[in-house]
């Protein structure tokens, strides 16, 4: 990664399974598969969310297998690995920040490069649409299915202004 890359949203819909959406986010970022190709994904293959929880001040413990920390990316890939996360939970209001956790414990490192011993705020350096003043709008649903967004990393950014709004349908 050269830092021209961004992280950029995308709309899945998901059957409801009793989890929260925040936590329903979270394993659709881990186990999907970006629809637009010019996405790439930024966890690594066989990642696991071994569960979600979040305290009264707001910080959301996001738990996850140690395939977590077997891609071995750069400094830069690594940012973005972690402000993925943190940044597509910190679209929840009720989630003001994130702490990672392998198998249950705090590390000191995802790959080598950068710390997340201490919890990730939002960092909207790495957001294309938050540049333009766009927004993502969650909501909660009734029903089987959840619409959610997750966000990837785009492999590419276009100089160009934006062209397409994110938000409710």
């Amino acid at each position: 990664a050269d830092g021209r890359e961004k992280l950029l949203p995308e709309k899945f819909t998901i059957n409801d399974n009793g989890k929260t959406v925040a936590e329903n986010a979270l394993i659709a970022l881990v186990s999907t598969k970006p629809q637009d190709a010019s996405m790439e994904d930024v966890i690594p293959i066989g990642t696991k969310v071994l569960g979600l929880k979040i305290d009264e001040k707001g910080t959301a413990y996001a738990n996850f297998s140690k395939e977590l920390c077997k891609k071995g990316q750069g400094s830069y890939g690594e940012m973005m690995l972690c402000y993925a996360i943190a940044n597509t939970l910190t679209e929840f209001p009720e989630i003001k920040r994130v702490q990672i956790l392998i198998e249950g414990k705090k590390v000191t490192t995802i790959s080598g490069h950068m710390a997340v011993e201490e919890p990730l705020i939002r960092n909207k350096d790495f957001l294309w649409y938050e540049e333009y003043g766009l927004q993502l709008c969650w909501w909660s649903c009734v029903g089987p299915l959840l619409p959610i967004w997750v966000i990837y990393m785009e492999k590419y950014l276009a100089d160009s202004a934006a062209t397409e709004t994110f938000g409710c349908l």
